[in-house]
């Protein structure tokens, strides 16, 4: 069973003068019991 669900995310942040795409269409489902882990550099924005 499907207890979290999210469609199309996208995320985009300004650098300066510079807009980067960080996410485009992510889908995502997370099932009752699955554990899930988000990695990344300190600031990087999980």
């Amino acid at each position: 069973m499907t207890v979290v669900e999210a469609r199309g995310l996208t995320r985009e942040y300004r650098t300066g003068e510079v807009t980067v795409q960080a996410l485009a269409g992510v889908d995502l489902d997370i099932d009752d019991g699955e554990v899930i882990v988000m990695l990344g550099p300190s600031g990087s924005g999980k």
